[in-house]
């Protein structure tokens, strides 16, 4: 699923303010004025509220996403070889 717009984000917190800080009155109060929209769930609102408190930021963190390079394939290929060697009837699939 994509993720939501910087608008979408912001009207979150905003009728998340609007309820006091409550998350289920603000899904409701988002549900209400913006019923065209995908409706966030309360786990949503209280995870972009926590995000932009401890991050400064709506966006989800990129933390280790994507494709690993260079010394974290070799840490997990050494891993991997690591439990063979202690295990070899280890399945490798």
């Amino acid at each position: 699923m994509e993720p939501y717009t910087s608008t979408e984000y912001t009207d979150m917190l905003l009728t998340l303010g609007a309820a006091g800080g409550n998350a289920a009155e603000g899904v409701r109060m988002y549900a209400g004025q913006y019923p065209n929209r995908r409706q966030p769930s309360r786990p949503t609102y209280l995870s972009v509220e926590r995000r932009l408190r401890e991050y400064g930021s709506l966006n989800a963190r990129a933390v280790n996403r994507g494709r690993p390079h260079g010394e974290q394939v070799l840490d997990a290929e050494e891993d991997i070889l690591d439990a063979i060697a202690d295990d070899p009837s280890t399945s490798t699939h």
